[in-house]
């Protein structure tokens, strides 16, 4: 049976993530990423911020992933901002419930908020996603890119003639 995101989300939280240390987890993010920027990051796709960050374009990671996780990522990439999921945390520093899952349709809807804020006649967006939860966000970007993309979202990336890393 596969699970919504929402759904997804609750189970993960629930089961692993509630009544934990916001200050413990962040400690061990540090050390995940030590390792995962190493050995894990999918290179075609950092090759691709790395050249539209020495461009100079504006580049943002929007994620479903909670954000202890994303804003680290995001620091240590080196993108102008992020959007993730949010989680709260209650007086003694411990998750308590999740706030605010960031969906595809609230990527899109971040999206078109940067681009009112940025100026939009400015700016050339290129969304890249490996999932079709975000088939609102891709659909909106003047260019969409698949990495590495679920079934689905490679049924419609080849569809629309999407590229493919």
């Amino acid at each position: 049976m596969k699970l919504d995101l929402k759904t997804l989300h609750e189970k993960v939280f629930d089961s692993i993530l509630k009544g934990l240390s916001i200050h413990t987890l962040q400690s061990h993010v540090e050390s995940f990423l030590d390792d995962w920027l190493i050995n894990d990051i999918y290179l075609p796709s950092f090759s691709e911020l790395r050249r539209a960050q020495h461009l100079g374009y504006y580049t943002v990671i929007l994620s479903n992933s909670p954000s202890f996780l994303v804003e680290r990522i995001a620091l240590r990439l080196g993108v102008s901002d992020c959007q993730s999921t949010e989680y709260e945390v209650d007086k003694e520093g411990a998750l308590c419930h999740i706030s605010h899952i960031m969906d595809g349709e609230d990527k899109a809807a971040y999206m078109a908020y940067l681009l009112t804020r940025l100026g939009e006649g400015e700016n050339h967006v290129v969304a890249f996603s490996d999932s079709y939860s975000d088939l609102p966000l891709l659909l909106c970007a003047e260019s969409a890119v698949v990495v590495n993309p679920d079934r689905r979202l490679k049924k419609v990336a080849l569809k629309f003639n999407w590229p493919k890393l």
